[in-house]
């Protein structure tokens, strides 16, 4: 490893064939503690739920609104703790190499990875005033964690990572992959256009 930096919530590691930037998840105390109050009444309601399901002599009809609630409810579920577990370990992990770029969130080490050619990579830039929660048009990879501070144009797509910082901490992570020689000038937004 030839440098480790750290500014603002994110690690920098520049090691002698990469650039990795690790962001670690934002906690939000109060969201937590609500959905653990929460996953407590959810866990009374699955088990009830569950049981009625599977001890009851009701009609066809009552049974089977029961199973459509139960999945919609364990989905429901399912979304609380992964939010929980999100804040707590969850890390958004960008590497930086020759001819590609890695974006990966993940928890406990899982996650997908999305690979984009450095070649394809036009305009990136931050998106100022851009707060996490608010929904994200381009991405339309369903429920969960989306969007962030920095996009750039992908072929067709719009693609954003840096979900939980802000303005100044997205600048200098910019700065980085721009001085890290893994991007090209060409891969990031001029600092005269102003079109997005």
């Amino acid at each position: 490893m030839i440098e480790n930096s750290s500014n603002g919530r994110s690690v920098i590691n520049q090691e002698y064939n990469s650039l990795s930037i690790e962001i670690p998840a934002k906690r939000n105390w109060a969201q937590m503690l609500f959905m653990m109050v929460w996953l407590g009444g959810w866990g009374v309601g699955e088990y009830f739920a569950l049981q009625t399901l599977l001890t009851s002599n009701s009609p066809l009809f009552a049974n089977a609104f029961i199973l459509f609630w139960l999945i919609g409810w364990t989905f429901a579920g399912g979304f609380a703790f992964y939010t929980i577990l999100w804040q707590l370990m969850g890390r958004e992990i960008v590497i930086a190499q020759s001819g590609k770029l890695t974006i990966q969130r993940t928890v406990f080490g899982l996650g997908g990875k999305r690979k984009f050619e450095t070649g394809s990579i036009k305009n990136m830039q931050i998106i100022p005033g851009y707060a996490v929660g608010i929904p994200d048009s381009n991405n339309k990879k369903g429920v969960g964690r989306q969007g962030g501070k920095i996009r750039f144009d992908y072929d067709t797509k719009s693609i954003r990572f840096g979900m939980d910082i802000g303005d100044r901490e997205a600048k200098m992570i910019i700065d980085r992959l721009r001085q890290s020689g893994y991007l090209r000038s060409d891969n990031f937004i001029s600092d005269n256009d102003n079109s997005y």
